[in-house]
This record gives structure tokens, sequence and C-alpha cells, in this order.
């Protein structure tokens, strides 16, 4: 059985966004891994691509999706799961923190499923899990900005903020890390480093125990 590598929509959207299905998709091509999705984001994911909003290049939006779509593997959460996401849904609304089905059910799989990794785009879901996930396996989670960072390592600095900076309403934080708005002064590998270590940091302050301490993932995906 190939470990799951689980991608929520909000990755999987801003990665087809900046033209990096491809490379997404290097994170599940380890041995005996595979990337993997909730069946549902196959149609909730896929209706966000049809209507594009807020992206510049609606095309290659669909035709990185449809490359991402046909390769990862779409599960189903169990019986079990679907309890267990019930039951982090319920502690999280106790605590008033916001963790929605999609999130708890990929969580549960990762426990479930003794799955190596989460990648998810939602600091407040990963901030919920923190709080209300205890004595569960700890450095299996990462954020957008873990990445990137480390997509900056595989596609060179220009060619990464090209794509990025090519779709400046995609994410906020990506946008100001690359220095999308300005022209006449660049960033440079330096300093983007700087500003997705930060963003890293910030949500390893509020998530210490169960997200990846490295901001770099290649070590960690080989």
């Amino acid at each position: 059985m190939r470990d799951l590598i689980l991608v929520d929509n909000d990755i999987a959207l801003k990665l087809c966004a900046y033209s990096c299905a491809q490379e997404l998709m290097w994170f599940g091509s380890g041995r005996n891994r595979t990337l993997a999705m909730l069946r549902l984001a196959q149609y909730t994911v896929g209706r966000r691509v049809h209507r594009a909003r807020g992206i510049q290049d609606g095309a290659s939006l669909q035709t990185q999706w449809g490359v991402l779509a046909a390769a990862v593997l779409w599960v189903e959460p169990t019986e079990e799961e679907i309890m267990f996401a019930a039951e982090l849904e319920e502690q999280a609304m106790m605590l008033s923190l916001e963790l929605d089905a999609g999130e708890s059910q990929l969580f549960a799989i990762l426990v479930h499923r003794m799955s190596p990794l989460l990648i998810t785009g939602d600091k407040r879901a990963i901030n919920a899990l923190e709080r209300i996930a205890h004595c569960l396996p700890s450095e299996r989670v990462a954020c957008l900005e873990q990445i990137v960072f480390t997509l900056l390592q595989i596609l060179g600095t220009e060619i990464l903020r090209k794509r990025i900076c090519g779709e400046p309403g995609v994410d906020r934080s990506l946008s100001i890390a690359f220095a999308c708005n300005s022209a006449s002064n660049p960033a440079t590998e330096q300093t983007i480093k700087e500003g997705l270590t930060s963003y890293v940091v910030s949500v390893q302050k509020s998530a210490p125990t169960i997200l990846i301490r490295t901001t770099d993932l290649s070590a960690v995906v080989p």
C-alpha cells in the first residue's frame, strides 16, 4: 500500500493557478508515495477552476487542474474516519476554533492511515488542529509557504517569481514575499526566502507540534 501525501483544495487551486501542478505532483512521486485528495474536491475545486475568479489566465488554470486531477488518487474517508473527523469538528466548535469538514477529514485520514504528510493552505485549520489534536502524530503537516520555499529550490527564483507574480491575486502573502508590486526593486532569492521563512515561523508559533519544523521540505519528502 502506498503512503498518501494528502493535499487540500486551497493548495491544489493555488499551485495550479501558479502553473505548478507538475511540481506539486513531485511531492507524491517518491518511492511508495502518491498524491491524494478527497474525492469531493474533484467537484468543488473543479467548480472554482471553471469560475476562475481573480485569475488572470483561466485557460492555464483549467489545463493545470486537468493535469493534477488526472494524476492524484481520489480518496473517500471511511466511516471510522468520518466519525473521528466529526469529533475533531465538535472539539473545535467548543473552543470557538475554525475547522471545516474537508480539513478534519484529511487529518482523520492522516491519522488512521498513518500518512506521512498533509499539505494545507488553511492556517486556521492548522491552529485548530494544534489545539485539539493532543497525543496525535507530530510534524506531519505543512503549510503553503513551506511548499513554495521548497519549489524555490526546484524552479529557481526567476521562474517561480514570474509564475507567482503573473497571478498576483491568488495569495496576498506570496505576492508580498515575491515583491510582485515592486517592479523597480525586484525581490532577490535571499529576500524571498526571508519573507517565506517569516510566514512559516509565524505558523510554527501557533502550531509547534503538528507543523513540520523545517522550512524546506526537500529532505522530508525525498
